[in-house]
């Protein structure tokens, strides 16, 4: 004969909830594991990793990519004239040192007043090879009269040298010639005193 069981759907009931507990903390606590997981390290393959021994030191790190280099610090360069681009020598990224030129402008006005100031430029020239000429022929003409002068100074004070000497030469001649005929003169006296003595001694 059966025997009622009582309490089985009570007790069916219970486990059921319970079940149900643990199956909701279960999934409770694996969402919250997944939500606090840290993002999965990326998988690369085996041909570019490069296995080694851990050591302490610099690390250089290369990334190859496509973009266009952005300077940290912009310099803007102005020109002290206006003009128009003619050339550009460089691109931007290079290396420039304060020798380097960067581009290559053209203005009109300046352009005309440079050839003006060459044209003076070569006229001037031209003007200081005539007035070094001129000058050189001055400096000349100017040696030439002073030699000329020279010369007549030399010829004039030989002239007055030789007069000199030559009056020096007749004063000499006058003189002996007086000093001749005075001698002379005293020798006839001498001779006419010695005449009349003679004759007193005769009478």
């Amino acid at each position: 004969m059966d025997v009622q069981r009582k309490g089985v759907k009570k007790r069916k009931m219970i486990r059921w909830i319970v079940i149900a507990v643990i199956a909701l903390g279960v999934l409770g606590g694996i969402s919250y594991a997944v939500m606090h997981l840290q993002p999965a390290l990326p998988s690369v393959e085996a041909g570019t990793v490069w296995p080694d021994t851990v050591k302490r030191g610099p690390m250089l790190r290369q990334v190859h990519g496509l973009g266009s280099l952005v300077p940290d610090e912009v310099n803007w360069i102005s020109a002290v004239t206006d003009g128009r681009v003619e050339k550009i020598n460089i691109l931007p990224g290079t290396e420039v040192r304060p020798d380097t030129i960067i581009m290559e402008l053209s203005n009109p006005t300046l352009t005309e007043a440079m050839v003006g100031a060459e044209f003076d430029l070569k006229q001037a020239q031209a003007n200081l090879a005539d007035l070094t000429v001129t000058l050189q022929s001055t400096t000349f003409d100017k040696q030439a009269v002073a030699a000329q002068v020279t010369a007549k100074a030399g010829a004039d004070s030989r002239s007055r040298r030789q007069a000199v000497a030559e009056q020096g030469a007749a004063a000499g001649l006058s003189e002996r010639a007086g000093e001749e005929a005075a001698g002379d003169h005293l020798a006839v006296g001498g001779s006419a005193i010695s005449g009349a003595e003679g004759q007193d001694r005769s009478a």
